[in-house]
């Protein structure tokens, strides 16, 4: 399920996204997640992008790939990520969708995601439930 919507907020569940996306001359959507794994939420995810790069992508579907959408509708093609990871409990909005009964464990995921051309394209923090989600990498020098 994605909603593309004006969504602004000052708190971490409701995060407000890196200042080349807000302060852009363009409105911003957010685009609200929740990530299903047969069934069970496992992720609550808010998105943002840059109007000027991608004027209409509140027309996205939710359903197929964001980055796919990106690149076939406006040539905009995300070359590399900065993503960080922290430990955290889940705020009101995130207990509701995972079915929680109070705050719990979960991962926060903050990525910044820049096109070919060194733009700032998307901002997103994802809440992974802490119960059910793993994250693993590999290494190699």
């Amino acid at each position: 399920v994605a909603l593309a919507t004006p969504f602004w907020a000052n708190s971490r569940s409701t995060p407000t996204p890196p200042n080349p996306i807000t302060h852009s001359t363009q409105v911003q959507p957010s685009v609200l997640r929740i990530r299903l794994a047969h069934n069970p939420p496992m992720a609550r995810e808010i998105a943002w992008y840059d109007l000027a790069l991608v004027p209409t992508m509140a027309q996205w579907n939710g359903l197929d790939s964001a980055y796919a959408f990106l690149r076939d509708q406006f040539g905009v093609v995300l070359t590399e990520a900065e993503q960080s990871i922290e430990a955290v409990l889940s705020q009101a909005e995130e207990s509701t969708a995972f079915g929680f009964s109070g705050p719990s464990p979960c991962l926060l995921l903050k990525r910044r995601t820049m096109s070919a051309s060194g733009t700032l394209a998307e901002y997103v923090e994802g809440t992974f439930r802490g119960d059910a989600y793993a994250y693993r990498l590999t290494l190699s020098a």
